[in-house]
């Protein structure tokens, strides 16, 4: 873990009764480079008072796994690793 905030999350502002919350917050597949995450999380009041500030309250591991072929890649460089489209093709006409 190195401290550093990979990304960061909010919700709408909205007004609730009293009572217990409920969120929920998935993150894709394939987002997170190998490594060890935590979550830290924040209760904000009128987007500007923190009631409450939680850290590390889930910690857990990412682990590059080998496809079907044996072939294993390793950590990529940087933080996160979406899985982004991005085809290329031969240009036509160009040397």
């Amino acid at each position: 873990i190195t401290g550093e905030c990979v990304f960061n999350v909010i919700t709408q502002p909205q007004m609730l009764s009293k009572g217990i919350i409920i969120g929920s917050c998935g993150i894709p597949g394939n987002l997170l480079n190998d490594g060890t995450y935590s979550i830290n999380m924040m209760i904000v009041k009128d987007t500007v008072t923190v009631l409450a500030q939680l850290e590390d309250i889930v910690t857990f591991e990412i682990e590059d796994f080998r496809d079907g072929d044996g072939k294993w890649y390793g950590k990529w460089p940087g933080a996160v690793r979406p899985n982004i489209n991005f085809p290329i093709w031969k240009a036509e006409g160009l040397k």
